[in-house]
């Protein structure tokens, strides 16, 4: 039985080089492969970015920080000079002439002096005064867009959405857009009036993805009547970006691989 053991211990621990030679080879190749595409990104690119980073993360693979910036603008096709576009959304939430949407910049104004002083206090690459004042600069100009007040409104966890874009981005111009684009797939279903919303009909998703997976828990939460409107409201409208951490991987609590995968698919991919 001792030899048989021994035997089973050698041959398992054989495995282990294996397994990760296994990953490394597919670290180098998947990572050259995104350095290639993103090299020359064009639209028809995108699927193959796709692919390779959804192949990483089967490996459990992170996208480098070096590279999860233009990995994230190819998912998002996002524009090449985001510039011009920017420094006028900037200026419109500057200089506002319209009575509606004066209220609407003073309102946003005021939340946002609630809102960024506890948005990730804990994160270091938010305590810098220039951090915070590309963040404060972001949001008023994405709140600025949308022409009437109707049709946009900052809404209190967008600040965490925002941050997230501001930490991985130095230039405003490009978190703008990022911001405009992921609130445009991701967020703005949620941000309507009444039956249009689509939230109600995501929280009965998430109660049935929760009685599938741990249904042990899910019967306990609803003898208790605690309902995913309850808790997990802020992990929809803040796409888990205000429950997670703005560090870099290999911290296990940063977003950043989250939105690796997340920005693959589309909504409601992140109730997954």
């Amino acid at each position: 039985n001792n030899n048989n053991n021994n035997s089973n211990n050698n041959s398992n621990n054989s495995d282990h080089p294996s397994m990760s030679m296994s990953r490394v080879r597919a670290a180098r190749e998947g990572l050259a492969s995104l350095k290639i595409l993103l090299k020359h990104p064009t639209g028809a690119q995108r699927e193959a970015v796709r692919a390779a980073v959804l192949s990483l993360a089967s490996q459990r693979i992170f996208v480098p920080p070096s590279l999860r910036g233009g990995v994230w603008r190819m998912l998002l096709a996002t524009q090449s000079d985001s510039q011009p576009l920017f420094r006028y959304r900037r200026a419109e939430s500057l200089v506002v002439s319209d009575t509606d949407m004066q209220k609407r910049m003073a309102e946003v104004s005021r939340q946002l002096c609630l809102d960024l002083p506890r948005c990730h206090p804990y994160s270091g690459a938010l305590t810098r005064v220039s951090a915070k004042r590309r963040l404060r600069t972001v949001l008023r100009t994405w709140a600025a867009g949308g022409g009437t007040a109707a049709s946009r409104r900052y809404w209190q966890g967008f600040d965490s959405v925002a941050a997230a874009l501001v930490v991985l981005y130095s230039d405003e111009s490009v978190a703008w857009q990022m911001c405009e684009r992921i609130a445009d797939k991701y967020l703005k279903h949620y941000l309507v009036e009444g039956a249009k919303s689509c939230l109600p009909a995501h929280m009965a998703l998430l109660s049935q993805l929760l009685a599938f997976y741990d249904p042990e828990l899910q019967l306990h939460l609803r003898n208790m009547h605690v309902h995913p409107d309850m808790y997990a409201v802020s992990w929809a409208l803040t796409l888990l970006s205000h429950s997670f951490s703005l560090a870099l991987p290999p911290n296990p609590r940063s977003i950043y691989p989250l939105w690796d995968v997340m920005l693959c698919y589309p909504l409601p991919f992140h109730l997954f």
